[in-house]
């Protein structure tokens, strides 16, 4: 298929460059209607995921006086919220309503995350069958009603009916981040993606700062139940939405202007933003240097995070003596500045591009090897640090510039490939996320003492992952449009391509076999 690039240059003046009127006029876009529709899908998404933490202390330990849960950023943070619940039960004045040990406890929240991983791979596969806004709205409309559904099912069918909610959830969640890599692909011009994608990744931080306090004080005095039921609802509500106002493409939305539609086929190619996916190039995915450095970052940025915002409280607690309802609290900074960090590096990643200051590899490596190496120096300072309040500034700030890292990572695989973007996101994902479970676990197995002597090694073992992140993308990352990018690809409107058939059948069987030729590329497995 012949490549149809645009050629996208900075807008001049104050407009958006898109004939729509001035840049703020955000309502104006239905692209930026879109990445805010989806901003609060991530907000309802990860309120439904994290809630849980909350609601499970209050339903084994009372409510009011026995909440205590630090930040989870996964299920394994859940699990050391829930272990450091459980540490000091014997504050509490009330029991709960269910008698469920540690280890059943730990099981109910790892088990959404296990779901997670599952779906993530399949996930860009489902998306050219069932269309990338439907399944993202499904994702999280079918977790909010099964967490509307937590209560009954913890009541009736106890842990383990609980347990296979929490388990579907997750694989109703995983859908969602593939889908937005397919969304994107149609609906964001090459320099406006880290600003849309950056905007849409902060719901994530901005609904874990929400519905961890809103949990708590629901717990306290409404009751556990409300937990589910709040934050199932707002989930529903978002869905309802979602469908009314959203399309998978500039094409299908009946809402956007021509001028606007004009404009983002223009920047993307009318071949990219129309073209349809028969087949996915596996060999060449992972056979490309550009998108191995990429799982490299992608791997070395979670493990990090990972490790920074499960174990910083327990690390205060035992290299510093903090309180670790205090450090509980303190967690919540990281999420909070990074929210913010999120909208500067969007903003200016597409500034650069828009200016010609960098060319977009240039920036993507900017951003994420910059990010990464001040990461790996906050860690390494830290251990030389004594003051409680100079660790937590420097520990918040190797978290909060993690927004640097994932303005890349969210856009990267739409610059290499924007059409395999989806699938080449589930991967990424799916193998990424293996640090969620890998990285508490090396925690665990090193801090046997909880000396300040062993948490420096899990900071040296973070630092260097930091170190070979930057290095495996600084060689090998890449912004530019990939060789096989376009393979599989069939442009909309223009009938599949003939297969060839055999020189010597030409003079038996024409008629059948000319027949034939219509239906060659429809056999091609997605």
């Amino acid at each position: 298929m012949a490549r149809k690039v645009a050629e996208v240059t900075a807008p001049e003046g104050g407009g958006g460059g898109d004939g729509l009127g001035p840049r703020w006029q955000l309502w104006r876009r239905r692209r930026f209607v879109l990445a805010s529709l989806a901003f609060w899908g991530l907000v309802s998404m990860y309120s439904t995921r994290i809630n849980f933490s909350v609601a499970i202390v209050a339903m084994t330990s009372g409510s009011g006086a026995c909440h205590r849960a630090a930040l989870p950023a996964n299920a394994s943070a859940a699990a050391n919220a829930s272990a450091n619940a459980s540490a000091h039960a014997g504050e509490c004045s009330e029991r709960g309503e269910f008698d469920w040990d540690s280890r059943t406890q730990g099981l109910l929240l790892s088990g959404f995350f296990y779901g997670y991983l599952a779906s993530q791979m399949p996930a860009g596969w489902l998306v050219a069958r069932a269309g990338a806004a439907a399944l993202l709205g499904a994702g999280i409309a079918g977790s909010a009603l099964l967490t509307l559904l937590g209560p009954v099912a913890a009541r009736v069918g106890g842990a383990p009916l609980l347990l296979a909610t929490r388990i579907i959830s997750g694989l109703l969640q995983g859908v969602v981040f593939p889908c937005l890599n397919a969304i994107w692909a149609r609906w964001a011009p090459p320099l406006e993606r880290s600003r849309l994608a950056t905007t849409v990744a902060s719901g994530c931080n901005v609904g874990t700062v929400i519905v961890l306090p809103l949990s708590g004080l629901l717990a306290a005095h409404v009751g556990w139940p409300s937990i589910f039921y709040v934050f199932g609802a707002g989930g529903v509500l978002w869905w309802a939405l979602w469908w009314a106002q959203t399309a998978d493409s500039p094409e299908r939305d009946r809402r956007v202007s021509e001028k606007e539609r004009r404009f983002i086929e223009e920047a993307l190619g009318v071949d990219t933003a129309t073209a349809k996916v028969s087949f996915h190039p596996w060999r060449s995915f992972f056979t490309s240097p550009a998108y191995l450095g990429k799982l490299v970052a992608h791997f070395c940025a979670n493990w990090g995070f990972y490790t920074l915002v499960t174990q910083m409280p327990m690390y205060l607690k035992d290299t510093l003596g903090f309180d670790l309802r205090a450090a509980g609290f303190v967690s919540a900074l990281p999420y909070v500045v990074m929210a913010l960090l999120l909208q500067v590096a969007g903003h200016t990643a597409d500034w650069l591009e828009r200016r010609q200051l960098l060319n977009t590899t240039h920036v993507r490596k900017l951003f994420l090897c910059g990010a990464f190496v001040l990461q790996a120096g906050c860690l390494l300072l830290s251990t030389a640090l004594l003051d409680p309040t100079a660790v937590v500034a420097c520990l918040t700030l190797g978290v909060a510039l993690e927004a640097f890292a994932y303005a890349v990572i969210c856009v990267n695989t739409l610059d290499m490939a924007p059409l395999h973007a989806s699938v080449l996101a589930g991967v990424s994902s799916t193998i990424a996320n293996t640090s969620g479970i890998l990285s508490p676990q090396l925690t665990g197995f090193i801090v046997r003492n909880k000396s300040a002597a062993e948490w420096r090694i899990v900071f040296y073992v973070t630092s260097g992952l930091y170190l070979l992140g930057a290095t495996a993308f600084g060689i090998f990352g890449s912004a530019e449009r990939q060789p096989w990018a376009e393979d599989g690809l069939i442009p909309a409107g223009d009938p599949p391509a003939p297969a060839p058939a055999p020189a010597d059948a030409d003079a038996k069987k024409p008629s059948r076999r000319d027949a034939g030729h219509d239906n060659a590329a429809a056999d091609v497995a997605v």
